[in-house]
């Protein structure tokens, strides 16, 4: 035998002991055939008998037996439950077959399929593509309801989806044909009050571009209620009447946002080098190692800085996707771990975080690392200077690209 090909010498222990024994003896050699098992396991379900080689001519005999046009070749057997493999493969492949993921792990395959993380991706998308029909009703129900100031906290709730995602992706994760658009529909029931309410018509994002070039939003110190009423075009004299209320003694310089809405810049696709850590100067290193000490002059200039910054990747990606899809959601919320999402020509949510582009290195938040962790491949980095530089595939653990420091991370990184 030890001079026969491997191919021949496993059809004849087939042949002899069966398949079933040629599989456990790889088992408990940790030389599992994950070909065999997957296979094996369908082949079981419809109650045909197994006799493969794995070899160049398996896949066209799979095909051929089964009369699939699922491209079966590129399946990855060890990575059944990954979103590309379910959405790509799998989902179709059980479709043509007419079998459900229940019934396959009910036959204790080697490598189970779990449609976790792909409920969770879809869920998360169709919270997103409902989110301005969502905005629409509750515009019209802020209104209705005399609740214009609770606008952008009630969007806030809306966005604060995660658990409820991960729950009912935990729900479903043996079953791959889900109703997404039904528990996005359920969520806004069971937190929303919406009966007989219709979706306005009204442009509110315009009038929120029109009422920031009027007063000095920073005066307003992040108080959402009235950043709120900015949405709403009859609001205007009440905010200023506010903001001559708050008697600040000092006037904050304001962003010029009618420039930054009406210059936008370019986006240019960039990719990163390795990181450049090795050559960073001694004294850069010693002063990343000192204390914190806190400077208000300086954190406010970083703030309106970054403001500044978010606001004019928001109005590119306006300018290249359209207003309706793009939403700047750190206005609303700024705990969600990124700044902006935006509809793709593919029709795909993509995450934005904005940086501005300094010195080979930014701060990234514990949550922000933390949502660009659960995001990969739908997470994408802006940086801003006189560009806007888009990197995407950001994986912030690879020390080839990116060197973290500290807890709170200083992130360092060196453009291609």
């Amino acid at each position: 035998m030890i001079k026969e090909e491997t191919s021949y010498i496993e059809q004849i222990i087939r042949n002899d002991i069966g398949s079933d024994e040629l599989a456990r003896a790889r088992e408990m050699l940790g030389k599992i055939d994950e070909y065999y098992s997957f296979w094996k396991t369908i082949y079981d379900l419809k109650a045909k008998e197994y006799t493969l080689i794995a070899d160049k001519d398996m896949f066209s005999t799979i095909k051929q037996e089964f009369n699939l046009s699922t491209d079966i070749e590129n399946l990855d057997y060890r990575h059944l439950n990954t979103f590309n493999t379910c959405k790509q493969i799998i989902k179709q492949l059980f479709l043509e077959l007419n079998i459900s993921v229940e019934d396959f792990n009910n036959k204790e395959p080697f490598y189970k399929i779990d449609c976790l993380e792909f409920h969770k991706v879809n869920l998360q998308q169709t919270f997103d593509f409902h989110s301005m029909q969502f905005q629409k009703l509750l515009y019209t129900y802020c209104i209705q309801e005399h609740k214009e100031k609770e606008f952008n906290n009630l969007k806030a709730l809306y966005n604060q989806n995660t658990n409820y995602v991960m729950q009912q992706a935990e729900k479903y994760r043996f079953v791959m044909e889900v109703d997404y658009n039904q528990i996005v529909e359920e969520f806004i029931d069971n937190h929303f009050s919406f009966e007989g309410i219709e979706a306005t018509e009204i442009d509110f994002k315009n009038i929120y571009e029109e009422n920031i070039t009027k007063i000095d939003v920073e005066k307003l110190n992040g108080d959402s209620h009235y950043i709120s009423l900015l949405y709403f075009s009859n609001s205007i004299d009440v905010i200023q009447k506010h903001i001559q209320d708050l008697e600040q003694s000092v006037e904050n310089k304001k962003v010029d946002k009618t420039k930054v809405f009406s210059e936008p810049k370019i986006i240019q696709e960039v990719s990163l080098s390795s990181v450049y850590a090795s050559h960073i100067e001694k004294s850069v290193r010693e002063k990343t190692k000192r204390a914190y000490k806190h400077n208000s002059k300086i954190e406010t200039q970083k703030q309106k800085k970054g403001e500044k910054a978010e606001l004019e990747v928001y109005q590119s990606l306006c300018l290249e996707y359209g207003k309706d899809n793009v939403e700047h959601v750190s206005l609303d919320d700024d705990s969600l771990g990124y700044d902006i999402k935006y509809k793709n020509k593919e029709g795909i949510y993509k995450y934005v975080e904005v940086k501005n582009f300094s010195n080979g290195q930014f701060y990234l938040t514990k949550n922000e690392k933390e949502f660009a962790d659960n995001n990969f491949g739908f997470y994408e980095l802006f940086l801003v200077s006189d560009s806007i530089l888009k990197i995407q595939d950001i994986n912030y653990d690879d020390d080839s690209i990116f060197q973290l420091d500290s807890s709170e991370y200083i992130v360092k990184y060196s453009i291609k």
